[in-house]
């Protein structure tokens, strides 16, 4: 519509038509992977806290650090939220290294057959 609307040639509308077609999917694609990136990045780091926070409650008895004060101390600083993004940071990195890996492997095995 927005072809016809600036009165730009009909004769190319098709090749456009196709062209925003190819543009939307790929988008659409990448977008997608983007997303599953993220989410899965965030909560690998989300369970890493959970998972420090329950070892040091669970084992304050023995290490003599008591974890709700160092969780009040740290849920207010800046420290809490470093907590969270570096390890969801790692995450990322590390998946959008995998992919070019996959596809050099998935070449490799094509040229193997």
């Amino acid at each position: 519509m927005f072809w016809i609307d600036q009165a730009m040639p009909e004769k190319y509308i098709i090749a456009v038509f196709f062209a925003g077609l190819i543009l939307g999917g790929l988008l659409g694609y990448y977008l997608f992977r983007a997303a599953i990136i993220l989410i899965t990045s965030s909560a690998g780091a989300y369970f890493l806290i959970a998972g420090i926070w329950g070892v040091l409650r669970m084992s304050s008895d023995y290490t003599g650090i008591n974890a709700e004060e160092l969780f009040d101390q740290i849920s207010g600083s800046g420290v809490y939220i470093l907590m969270f993004v570096l390890p969801a940071l790692g995450g990322v990195l590390m998946q959008m290294r995998e992919f070019p890996l996959r596809e050099k492997k998935k070449e490799k095995e094509k040229e193997e057959s």
